[in-house]
């Protein structure tokens, strides 16, 4: 995408960072970006519409049709005494319609209908795996983004923590040993600021790609979505079944393979069909010098094909079971996938809140160890016991909150549904 197109699309969705290098908008604004922008998206989209067309095409199967012929004719007859030539136009309206050919019509735009609903699960299903990967680049996002800030104090604190130790030792009052490991636990701070600032750099790649952006175009995302806290009442597994893409889908395509099942039988049965036109004739082309009517019907059965209907009909029966056979295995796989997935999301809620409460614990313990260390009432492997508890608690807090995100994506998922409506 160039960066003229860009910027025309930043003006439709209302990004007011347009005139800037540096693409600065809201999550909402991201989702905006992703609806226009993806290519698999707007393709899902060029495909429902064209089943949609199908549909609409297969209703004429029950309209009558109507056809006008026009011909001309010049003949030219000689016998021994004489010769004769003569010219004759012909024009004819011809009205034909169904009345019926074994309820192929009907399951023809049945089938079609089909294809229409499986089309609008696969929409549907794209929306929800863009959202889910788009909520995964954000979460990435804003994980790198506090890593760099997280790792920026700890570093601090760890140079903090090397200079009072030093002291200490200057003044005998602590080991060589002592120094050597804080020093050891600068530079393990300096490495861990390193790889946050490299995992930033990698979730900007994500998400340029995601939008289809150039590497040179800057992101910027301004805000991070919520995430609601689950219901403690159990959801309606069934119903969220019922509601998955994937079970329309299924389902839909059970429906296509009995209405398969009936367009062949219906070989195996007569159609009937009626007939009338009007024909006018003559030596020039608007000439009615000779009118013709004519009005009729006809039933036509076929009675033997060589088996090819039976055998047609038989497959297609095997068909419809093996679609029975998928939605039950679809319907197996979703509730296993429900119920893992919604227990992962409570656990993630629960996990955050633990991990808060034994962060905000090794704060205020890190602060009493910390006065003790420094008045010489607490000796430095307890203390560095304390320290290294609290950075471990910062590094597993937004480790969890991350897990969290995540998994509510991925709920949103398996229930088909996300930040793209």
């Amino acid at each position: 995408m160039t960066s003229q197109r860009l910027k025309t699309l930043i003006v439709l969705l209302g990004i007011p960072s347009l005139l800037h290098a540096k693409v600065t908008m809201t999550f909402n604004e991201a989702v905006l970006l992703l609806e226009k922008q993806n290519l698999e998206l707007q393709s899902s989209q060029n495909n429902l519409e064209a089943s949609r067309a199908d549909q609409k095409s297969s209703q004429g199967n029950f309209l009558p049709n109507l056809d006008f012929s026009t011909s001309f004719d010049k003949t030219r007859s000689k016998s021994l005494t004489t010769t004769s030539e003569g010219e004759t136009y012909t024009n004819a309206l011809t009205l034909s319609q169904n009345i019926f050919n074994g309820f192929k019509d009907r399951a023809q735009f049945k089938i079609t209908e089909s294809a229409v609903l499986i089309e609008q699960a696969n929409l549907q299903e794209k929306k929800s795996d863009l959202s889910f990967q788009l909520h995964t680049a954000v979460a990435d996002y804003f994980y790198a983004k506090n890593s760099i800030s997280l790792f920026e104090e700890i570093k601090k604190r760890r140079k903090d923590n090397l200079s009072l130790v030093e002291l200490r030792y200057e003044s005998g009052r602590e080991n060589k040993g002592s120094v050597l490991l804080s020093k050891a636990y600068l530079d393990q701070a300096e490495l861990d600021l390193l790889t946050a600032n490299n995992l930033f750099n990698n979730s900007i790649t994500h998400l340029q790609k995601l939008f289809g952006l150039e590497n040179n175009e800057e992101i910027s995302i301004s805000n991070e979505p919520d995430v609601p806290s689950p219901q403690n009442a159990t959801p309606d597994f069934q119903n969220l079944i019922n509601e998955n893409p994937s079970t329309k889908k299924y389902q839909a395509t059970l429906n296509q393979k009995e209405q398969q099942l009936t367009s062949i039988r219906s070989n195996m049965l007569p159609t009937w069909d009626i007939k009338a036109s009007v024909a006018y004739s003559g030596n020039d082309f608007l000439s009615d010098d000779q009118k013709r009517y004519q009005v009729g019907t006809s039933l036509t059965w076929s009675l033997f094909n060589g088996g090819s209907d039976y055998y047609a009909s038989t497959s297609a029966l095997y068909a419809q079971k093996t679609a029975e056979k998928s939605l039950q295995n679809n319907f197996l796989d979703l509730i296993k996938t429900l119920k893992e997935n919604h227990s992962t999301l409570i656990e993630s809620h629960l996990a955050v809140k633990a991990s808060q409460s034994f962060l905000d614990a090794s704060k205020t313990r890190a602060e009493i160890a910390r006065s003790k260390y420094n008045n010489g009432l607490m000796q430095f492997d307890d203390w560095d016991t304390i320290e290294n508890e609290l950075i471990n608690r910062q590094k597993d807090y937004l480790i969890k909150k991350r897990t969290l995100k995540i998994a509510h994506a991925t709920w949103e998922k398996s229930i088909g549904t996300g930040a793209i409506k």
